[in-house]
C-alpha cells in the first residue's frame, strides 16, 4: 500500500528525525526532502495545476478586469467567451452591478497568482513553508467560489437575463476552480495531520 505522493517526505522516520530525540546538531531537521530528488507524481500535478490557474488569471482573467465597462462593445474572442457567460450571470459581460465581480477577479489576479507563484517555488524547492500555504490558498479560493456559487442561489439568479438549462449549466465553468483547490487543500490537509500526528505521538 503506498502513501500519498509527496507526504512521507515529511514524516520523520526516527525520533531524532523528528526533533523529539538526540541528533545531530549538523542535521538540518527543517528540510523536506532531497534538494535534487525528481518530484513526486503528486507534485508534478500539483505544480501542472497551479500552472493552469496563473494561465488563466493572467489571460482571461486579466482581460474582463482591464475591459469590463466596455465588454459590451468588444467582439474578440474573450469577449464572445464572456457574452457566453453572461447568458448565467450578465455582470460577466459588463452589464448591471460588476462590483462583486470585479472585486473577486482583482483579488484573484492581483494576490493569488503571487501566492501561486510562491507556491510552486516552494513545490519545486521543497519548502518547509509549502503546506500551510497550500492549505491557505486552497482554502481561500475554495470560499470564494462557493460564495460566489451561493451568492446567485441567495439573490434567486438575479443576474441569469432568461433562466434556461444553458444558463445555469455554464456555471460548471467554475468547477475547476473549486475542484483543483479543493484537492490541493485536501492534500495538505492530510501531510499536515500526518505531521502533527507523529510529533504528538507518545514515545
Amino acid at each position: 500500500m503506498t502513501s500519498e505522493p509527496g507526504t512521507s517526505d515529511l514524516v520523520p522516520s526516527s525520533p531524532a528525525a523528528s526533533g523529539l530525540g538526540r541528533s545531530d546538531p549538523a542535521t538540518p531537521v527543517a528540510r523536506t526532502g532531497p534538494p535534487h530528488a525528481r518530484l513526486p507524481a503528486g507534485d508534478v500535478f500539483a505544480v501542472c495545476l497551479l500552472g493552469f490557474f496563473i494561465l488563466a488569471a493572467l489571460s482571461i482573467e486579466l482581460y474582463y478586469i482591464l475591459n469590463v465597462h466596455t465588454l459590451p462593445e468588444r467582439t474578440d474572442l474573450f469577449a464572445k467567451a464572456y457574452a457566453w457567460y453572461g447568458k448565467a450571470d450578465r455582470t460577466y459581460d459588463g452589464y448591471g452591478d460588476v462590483s462583486v465581480a470585479l472585486a473577486l477577479e482583482t483579488i484573484n489576479v492581483f494576490v493569488t497568482q503571487i501566492l501561486n507563484l510562491i507556491l510552486v517555488w516552494a513545490i519545486v524547492g521543497r519548502k518547509v513553508f509549502r503546506y500551510p500555504l497550500q492549505l491557505a490558498v486552497s482554502a481561500y479560493v475554495t470560499y470564494s467560489v462557493v460564495f460566489y456559487q451561493w451568492l446567485q442561489q441567495v439573490s434567486h439568479y438575479e443576474n441569469m437575463p432568461h433562466k434556461t438549462v444553458e444558463a445555469y449549466l455554464l456555471f460548471l465553468a467554475n468547477l475547476p476552480w473549486l475542484a483543483g483547490y479543493g484537492y490541493l487543500g485536501y492534500r495538505s490537509f492530510l501531510v499536515i495531520l500526518r505531521r502533527f500526528s507523529v510529533v504528538g505521538s507518545p514515545q
